[in-house]
């Protein structure tokens, strides 16, 4: 989300206000592209909460604004954006509708998802049907 869009918002950009005030961020997909990622939305001090599959994968990112979701339906359910950076279509469908902790459950209407994967355009329209149908 950049500053203009930010300020668009109302949410203040140079996070002089409360972090409540600022949305609540979530990452889905530690690897070598969404940790960097990650660690960018950390490091601006943005509330951001992680869901790895691996326990090791959050080692170094969790801090007093960064904690980690034991499941993707709890991440969904708390973050207003949420990026997701897995390596395979099948992955992605696995984390945002797998029952019963997938990330879709419990999402709120507006929540933004963003998905930083190449995938198949496919994915994409699926996904979108699917979050749609939820207001998201």
């Amino acid at each position: 989300m950049s500053v203009s869009s930010l300020t668009q918002t109302g949410i203040d950009p140079s996070g002089a206000g409360s972090a409540t005030e600022l949305p609540k961020c979530g990452f889905i997909g530690l690897g070598d592209m969404g940790r960097p990622i990650a660690a960018r939305i950390a490091g601006a001090g943005f509330p951001l909460w992680l869901w790895a599959r691996r326990e090791a994968s959050l080692d170094g990112l969790l801090r007093d604004h960064v904690q980690s979701s034991p499941t993707p339906r709890e991440l969904g359910a708390t973050c207003d954006l949420i990026g997701i950076c897995l390596r395979t279509d099948e992955e992605i469908f696995d984390v945002v509708l797998r029952q019963p902790d997938g990330l879709l459950h419990d999402m709120r209407p507006g929540t933004v998802v963003l998905i930083h994967s190449t995938v198949l355009p496919e994915t994409i329209f699926r996904l979108n049907e699917e979050l749609q149908a939820r207001g998201v």
